[in-house]
């Protein structure tokens, strides 16, 4: 593993960043419907950003935001919270960290 490309999530990542979520925090307890309402059709935002790293077409890292509608007497703004970045065991120490 000699570099890392840093770009955007893409729906051809979904298996890859699963796998990569199960590996990191020993496993997947999810539905497919909430990985969609989540990161796909989120009811809050239009756009729910996460930044993969690739190494050799491989997604070896990720870092995903949690975004959501905060309100209050009558007004509201969008908010969004970085969540852990996650990444492979191979790439410890190599630039690119598991959080």
């Amino acid at each position: 593993m000699s570099r890392y490309d840093i770009r955007w999530y893409r729906a051809a990542d979904r298996a890859q960043y699963i796998d990569l979520y199960a590996d990191v925090l020993g496993s997947w307890q999810h539905s497919p419907e909430w990985f969609d309402w989540k990161y796909v059709s989120n009811p809050y935002v239009d756009h729910v950003p996460i930044v993969v790293a690739t190494a050799d077409g491989d997604l070896v890292g990720a870092r995903s935001f949690s975004r959501s509608r905060w309100s209050s007497a009558g007004s509201g703004t969008r908010h969004s919270s970085p969540v852990t970045p996650w990444s492979t065991r191979t790439t410890d120490g190599r630039g690119c960290s598991r959080g």
